[in-house]
């Protein structure tokens, strides 16, 4: 009897590690994800996704005894499909549970159009963050490959702007144009979310959207924080917002959500080490 009850015992703590995400034990717990690295379409380590941080959400709410949750921020941002899917999972979730963002080091561009979703901010006084604005670039390798290598590139298309940022040539002042209306006009949609979220006017999020950084405590005075102070407040902002004064924090245990897609990761993996390595991801709109 005891060998079968230790034996379910086992089996239960697998599937929780294998599916558990934020399980709660015993009292009401106020689930933290740890949201660090640059924003992408990838769960390997460095990285974080929206499918990653949208199934974390969905388990935090469907778990009766997470109360809320606290996204701990450490990211400069990343690309902007990913943020704004993020984005989306985060206002869903604050629609049946509170949700703190609590910016460590850094929560700049992506992570911060992130963050303005949830229903509190707060930071360190010294936490970097802001940094509101959008950036495409691209690589030219046109003397390298015709002057050193002499290799040359011939491109047929089918429309002006087909091969628009190609690496074999410079880009026309017709394309740069055209690029920079696309950037314009993602970032005046970024500046409207921050705008609508924080309550700010259109003219006060303009006046701090060039790109710049604030200290936690600058970043206060000009409503981009809801208050400054330690991860510990954070917790108790939590606790208030929940009205669970004896919620205890807990870390979502992130490797559950790693174990499925391992063999995925480890094949894609290579792709994207040689994709980055060729920077055949040049041109992708990111906050950064």
């Amino acid at each position: 009897m005891l060998g079968i009850i230790l034996f379910l015992m086992a089996g239960v703590a697998t599937l929780l590690f294998l599916f558990g995400g934020a399980l709660s034990f015993g009292g009401p717990t106020i689930a933290v994800i740890d949201f660090s690295g640059e924003i992408a379409d990838s769960d390997a380590a460095g990285y974080i996704s929206a499918s990653m941080l949208r199934d974390m959400l969905k388990d935090a709410e469907e778990d009766s005894g997470v109360v809320a949750v606290i996204l701990k921020i450490n990211s400069g941002g990343g690309g902007v499909i990913e943020s704004k899917e993020m984005a989306r999972a985060v206002e869903k979730f604050a629609e049946s549970k509170p949700i703190v963002a609590y910016i460590g080091d850094v929560g700049a561009s992506g992570a911060y159009y992130v963050a303005a979703h949830t229903d509190y901010i707060l930071s360190d006084e010294d936490s970097l963050l802001g940094s509101i604005g959008v950036i495409s670039t691209y690589t030219n390798y046109q003397e390298l490959l015709e002057e050193k290598l002499g290799i040359n590139t011939t491109v047929i298309k089918s429309g002006e702007f087909k091969d628009i940022g190609s690496p074999y040539r410079q880009m026309t002042e017709e394309e740069k144009a055209r690029m920079q209306e696309i950037v314009d006009t993602v970032y005046k949609e970024f500046i409207g979310v921050i705008a609508s979220r924080r309550a700010l006017t259109q003219e006060m999020v303009e006046r701090v959207g060039n790109g710049d950084l604030f200290l936690g405590s600058e970043a206060l005075t000009v409503g981009l924080v809801d208050a400054t102070g330690s991860f510990d407040d954070a917790v108790e902002k939590a606790r208030q917002l929940s009205d669970s004064p004896d919620a205890e924090p807990s870390y979502v245990d992130e490797s559950s959500y790693y174990y499925t897609d391992i063999y995925y990761q480890m094949g894609r993996g290579f792709g994207d080490s040689l994709a980055s390595r060729m920077q055949l991801s040049d041109g992708a709109l990111k906050l950064v």
